[in-house]
């Protein structure tokens, strides 16, 4: 169906909306679909469309309108599209009767992209209804989309195709694991309630899944989705979007300096000495007084699993082992970098029992990575010019090379959003190889992504899901 018959149905059914008898009730769903994340961030409706911009505004407004003409409304079970096909109907052309025809059916559902051809049409997978992916025609949001995006969004089947109606939301892997738990505790309540309601009036209730259960409770969801992703957007919107940080340790990602001041200057050829007899300790470059603080055996402990949304901070020398800090010695004090509150504990005790006198009472300077990228935004602009770019094919090259041994390691570390278990270790259980998955496919999109905004090659997973044996959820 051509673009133009879209935007001919929705135009004629926005007008017809602005008749008395519909006004009210569109006023009244838009408020269901906004006021919730006003409210919870103090905000007022008005105030939307400068903080989220006329795009995604305008999908916003898309979604919530496009759920209206979904609604029955009391008394009788009246719809708008119904109204205005049966009184001005025959003047549309055959492929806006359609469209709204479909439209007036639909639900909105979460869907999965499992493929795409750019310019042509993405292969989608519906989350919460199950089934085989379908494919959908739509020129534009093929071309934008990555696999493992995940989508709010109206599937319709008109004809022999299905395209996408233009309210579409995306979504991230936390909002859509939300959705989906959301989901399935409202069919569990669904069921039981139906349940109880056909035991009181004596009523055979039979099998359940005969039902378009999905389909009654996602009707009535078309807010939450809106919900969550103006939720999460207002949080970017607002600087609030930083996820939570976190280094090797599971410690939350605080940038450390602790300074130890020298009391005799003319002793610091003996901290030198006494550090490069440190184990731990590596000298960055022959005769210069700065070390590297190092650390070859893996995490004491499992990563803490009530951090699942946590992105874990890792840092390897050119050897691979773990960096933990760094050492550097000025002329008046002895500077310990860290990136952890904890390790700058730490190295602060191993540091004072090392050199004793040799230096006085520490001072501990803390800064969060909120507070390190406010400084650095409100810096001048009078820095030199940065060092010429690499050529892409050696940029390509380096990046793989780092990429393919970040991943290799990962594989054995303990994971946040895998409860703290490596993906080797939650890859045995069944529930195990389902989160897991997700992580990969999370991965996998992240990556895509960046890639393609970088210009260069996405990095192939593939071999880490054969590694995982897990490759049968990645169809």
């Amino acid at each position: 169906m051509q673009a133009s018959a879209h935007d001919k149905a929705i135009a004629a059914v926005m007008k017809w909306a602005q008749r008395e008898e519909w006004r009210d009730r569109l006023d009244t769903l838009i408020a269901d679909h906004f006021e919730p994340a006003c409210e919870a961030f103090d905000l007022d409706p008005d105030e939307l469309p400068d903080l989220l911009g006329p795009g995604a505004y305008a999908q916003l407004i898309g979604c919530a309108f496009e759920d209206f003409l979904t609604c029955d409304f009391e008394p009788g079970g009246h719809n708008i599209i119904d109204d205005y096909l049966k009184r001005r109907g025959w003047k549309e052309p055959v492929p806006v009767r359609r469209y709204l025809e479909a439209l007036r059916r639909s639900v909105m559902s979460l869907y999965e992209v499992v493929d795409t051809t750019p310019g042509r049409h993405f292969m989608a997978r519906d989350l919460i209804r199950g089934g085989d992916p379908v494919q959908v025609r739509d020129k534009l949001a093929s071309q934008s989309l990555a696999r493992w995006d995940r989508l709010a969004a109206r599937l319709l089947p008109i004809g022999t195709e299905v395209h996408m109606a233009g309210g579409v939301l995306p979504l991230s892997f936390e909002d859509s694991g939300a959705l989906l738990d959301e989901f399935a505790e409202a069919r569990k309540s669904f069921t039981r309630s139906v349940k109880r309601q056909a035991k009181r009036a004596g009523v055979p209730i039979g099998d359940l899944d005969q039902y378009p259960v999905e389909a009654a409770i996602l009707g009535e969801m078309a807010p939450l989705f809106t919900q969550a992703w103006l939720a999460t957007t207002l949080r970017g919107a607002l600087g609030q979007s930083m996820p939570e940080l976190v280094n090797f340790d599971g410690d939350a990602l605080i940038f450390s300096e602790t300074r130890f001041p020298i009391p005799d200057a003319a002793r610091s050829g003996e901290i030198e000495r006494r550090l490069d007899g440190l184990p731990d300790l590596v000298r960055d470059e022959v005769g210069q007084p700065g070390w590297t603080w190092l650390a070859d055996a893996a995490p004491t402990g499992p990563v803490p699993a009530n951090s699942p949304g946590a992105v874990m901070i890792k840092t390897y020398d050119w050897s691979g082992a773990r960096v933990l800090g760094s050492v550097r010695l000025d002329r008046a004090a002895l500077v310990l970098q860290t990136n952890s509150a904890e390790r700058a504990e730490r190295g602060r005790s191993w540091l004072a029992g090392v050199l004793g006198p040799l230096v006085g009472a520490p001072l501990t300077a803390l800064q969060t990575p909120e507070q390190a990228v406010a400084e650095h935004a409100a810096r001048d602009d009078d820095q030199p010019p940065p060092e010429p770019p690499l050529p892409p094919e050696e940029m390509a090259a380096l990046l793989h090379e780092v990429e393919d041994r970040h991943y290799r390691e990962i594989l054995s570390q303990p994971i946040p959003v895998l409860g703290g278990k490596s993906p080797r270790q939650a890859a045995r259980s069944k529930a195990g190889r389902q989160k897991v998955a997700e992580w990969l496919k999370s991965l996998e999109n992240g990556t895509a992504r960046r890639s393609r905004a970088q210009g260069h090659p996405a990095y192939d997973f593939g071999w880490m899901w054969e590694a995982l044996k897990i490759t049968d959820l990645r169809q």
